[in-house]
């Protein structure tokens, strides 16, 4: 039997899903809104994803930045072979993938650009103390000074009610052994029946079941990856803090950009209760955070050589950055999802730089403008707020040939039914998630056609090219009923959506 996976969950891939965080273009703006130094991330660089599974994050990334070095990493060569063929058919040249395990990368590690991003998410949980050990040490060897490292992982208090669920969904699979993704729905099955008989461990957390709800709703693989892992550990924030510093780092700031913002990610006054305790220790204030919040989930961002910008260099650099919708102006919304619930943004602030964004991209001087009193602060907070649910993004002039071609791939794999589910935006330097009727809109818009009607017709005929038909709810939809269903679908926003793409560099 083949050791070779160290217990990791390797008989099914895992998901393919684009994780915004992981842009450099994020997380440049993330630095800069808190007040730090980033590497310039625009031009060239090198950038290492560690454990980059499919390589849809990867890719995308490296379509908008050729000028860059792109270099994944994942010891599971299937889906390697995977991402190299994404990379290879959309003509990436700027990729390097390669099969290896944290020990082989580790000693590869001389041969190997310094980087000045390094990310690893979904990694830190569910591998050995060994392998984490290799990972601060890869960083070590790796990382240039003044380099930012992305680190996601599951985050105590908040799994300590899960993790007795997760060690009964490993116990249950070892003595039912067969393909894990197959597996779940029996251990589903089995914890919604202890449920039913009142188990004590269900009756005295009922919030397990809640929590539990909604990741069923995720994707079998994903499930088998999270709970069927040999290695599993939540972390406390300072216990990553601690292994993270054996390699330099120091803690710059959340990748969830509203958990930087106190007023919107905390319950009433317990902001002001932190600022009583050790105000200038900052990772007790994120691990007093985490009990405020019960946080179970974590997207750290850090940094070699933590260095504050001065309130003239920030605001310098924010003024000239910018910035542009993702979505029509009717679509946006000033209400944003956070640790504790919704937070809403005041209308009188928001709607004037919606309203100028409406008309096209605006830098961040021209936004402050919009808002009452020239409020510096608080537009900034809302832009921000906006950034974070990704209605608005920073973006640049550039719009590479590289991520067309990217599209064009995404595009095809949709109709031949393989979605990625992300469409690249060039000037955003990122990807968004797109659902079926945005991939085949951009397949009409990039073969040309115009007309809601045009652009009806030939999603729907290029579907049934591939064999597909477009579905409404559980009805498959042909001939004039699915051009006609489509152009009540798109017809609506379709010069504003085309403007929005247009200012993204996506047409």
């Amino acid at each position: 039997m083949s050791t070779w996976n160290e217990g990791y969950t390797t008989d099914v891939q895992y998901t393919s899903f684009f994780h915004a965080e992981l842009a450099p273009s994020h997380l440049e703006f993330a630095s800069l809104a808190n007040g730090f130094h980033a590497p310039n991330l625009q031009g060239k660089f090198a950038y290492c994803e560690l454990g980059c599974g499919q390589g849809v994050t990867l890719n995308a990334l490296a379509a908008v930045h050729p000028q860059a070095n792109f270099w994944g990493l994942d010891f599971n060569p299937s889906q390697i072979v995977n991402a190299q063929r994404m990379a290879d058919a959309a003509g990436l040249e700027n990729v390097q993938l390669r099969d290896w395990s944290f020990a082989q990368a580790l000693e590869h590690a001389d041969e190997l650009p310094r980087f000045d991003v390094i990310v690893l998410h979904g990694i830190l949980s569910w591998v050995s103390d060994t392998n984490r050990q290799e990972l601060v040490s890869f960083i070590d060897r790796t990382l240039k000074p003044g380099g930012l490292v992305y680190a996601s992982y599951n985050a105590l208090p908040g799994w300590a009610v899960m993790a007795p669920l997760r060690h009964l969904a490993r116990q249950h699979y070892l003595r039912n052994p067969k393909r894990s993704d197959l597996h779940v729905p029996d251990f589903v099955k089995f914890a919604d029946v202890m449920n039913e008989v009142s188990a004590l461990y269900f009756k005295s957390n009922p919030s397990v079941m809640g929590r539990f709800e909604t990741m069923r709703k995720q994707p079998p693989a994903y499930l088998a990856h999270e709970f069927l892992n040999a290695n599993w550990r939540g972390f406390y924030v300072n216990e990553i803090a601690e292994q993270f510093g054996e390699a330099r780092l120091d803690y710059l700031a959340s990748a969830t950009l509203i958990e930087n913002i106190p007023a919107a990610s905390l319950p009433p006054g317990v902001a002001g209760l932190l600022q009583q305790h050790m105000p200038e220790d900052r990772i007790w204030q994120e691990l007093a955070k985490d009990y405020a919040n019960n946080k179970m989930f974590r997207r750290d961002l850090y940094c070699r050589g933590l260095n504050h910008l001065n309130a003239a260099d920030q605001g310098r650099a924010l003024a000239k950055t910018l910035f542009a919708l993702t979505a029509p102006r009717s679509a946006v919304k000033i209400a944003f999802q956070g640790p504790v619930g919704e937070a809403g943004g005041a209308p009188d602030v928001y709607n004037p730089i919606l309203d100028l964004l409406e008309k096209g991209a605006a830098t961040f001087a021209q936004i402050v403008a919009t808002v009452p009193g020239r409020d510096h602060a608080k537009a900034l907070q809302a832009v921000i707020l906006l950034v974070h649910s990704r209605q608005v993004l920073p973006i640049t002039n550039s719009v590479p040939e590289s991520a067309g071609a990217l599209n064009r791939f995404l595009v095809d794999a949709y109709f031949e039914g393989s979605s990625y589910h992300i469409i690249v935006a060039p000037r955003a330097r990122t990807a968004l998630n797109a659902a079926g009727n945005d991939l085949i809109l951009l397949g009409a818009l990039l073969a040309g056609k115009k007309t809601p009607k045009e652009i009806a017709s030939y999603g729907v005929e290029r579907l049934a090219s591939n064999g597909r038909a477009l579905r409404h709810g559980d009805k498959a939809l042909q001939g004039t009923a699915a051009v006609e269903h489509l152009v009540s679908q798109l017809g609506p926003e379709l010069e504003s959506r085309t403007a929005v793409w247009r200012d993204l560099g996506i047409i």
